[in-house]
């Protein structure tokens, strides 16, 4: 996976959206408030990406994960975030992906 520096960050125009590029090698912003979701300038800024990704979320943790509380909302945030991240990849590329992250771990 590359590191954040290679990657654009892609957000509306909320005012707590504005340092979160520091770490980023772009920001690109639309106007949510305008009712736009594609930016006029660049029709490659946009937030669809995102907002497809947060209703699987949603629906994951209202269908599938119920009973998940706060407690263990960090795994299932960080579980669908690999699945979004790691998407073009096939079942098994996935699975040698996760293997090679718990290689030396002890299971808790």
């Amino acid at each position: 996976m590359k590191s954040a520096a290679f990657h654009r960050v892609m957000t509306d125009e909320a005012a707590q959206h504005g340092r979160l590029a520091d770490g980023f090698a772009g920001h690109g912003c639309t106007r949510h408030g305008a009712g736009a979701c594609v930016s006029q300038d660049d029709p490659t800024i946009h937030t669809n990406t995102i907002e497809g990704d947060f209703s699987v979320f949603k629906r994951g943790m209202k269908g599938v994960y119920r009973r998940g509380g706060k407690k263990h909302l960090h795994r299932h945030v960080a579980g669908f975030d690999f699945r979004c991240n790691e998407c073009e990849a096939t079942d098994g590329e996935r699975a040698a992906f996760a293997l090679a992250g718990a290689k030396g771990k002890r299971p808790t």
